[in-house]
């Protein structure tokens, strides 16, 4: 079953925008959602080969979100073996239950 890039969009950018909300002016955090985050651009980035996603569903809903993928940061030592863990979000009722532990297990035995 392919992933819901509408539900991924919708869960990463309203994540996005609660993290950095006080780093952005509104209307640039708008503008930066609508580019990165939109069921468009997630579907995008899902079709990329070095990407992994992993998404956890509760009652038919999407409840939490990551991606691993080659590291896209300037790193002093760059390392191409490496993978970064580039979006994590998890919907606030899913929070401290142990979900995002597990998510990340799941993850590093994926890679």
């Amino acid at each position: 079953m392919a992933p819901d890039a509408g539900a991924i969009a919708a869960l990463c950018s309203s994540g996005f925008a609660r993290v950095h909300e006080s780093g952005f002016v509104p209307e640039d955090l708008v503008l930066f959602c609508e580019l990165h985050y939109s069921a468009t651009a997630i579907e995008a980035d899902l079709e990329k080969s070095d990407r992994f996603y992993l998404v956890l569903v509760y009652q038919d809903k999407v409840v939490g979100c990551l991606r691993m993928g080659s590291p896209t940061l300037a790193l002093s030592k760059p390392d191409s073996t490496g993978i970064e863990l580039a979006r994590f979000y998890l919907d606030a009722a899913h929070r401290s239950g142990g979900w995002g532990s597990a998510m990340l297990k799941m993850a590093e035995e994926e890679s």
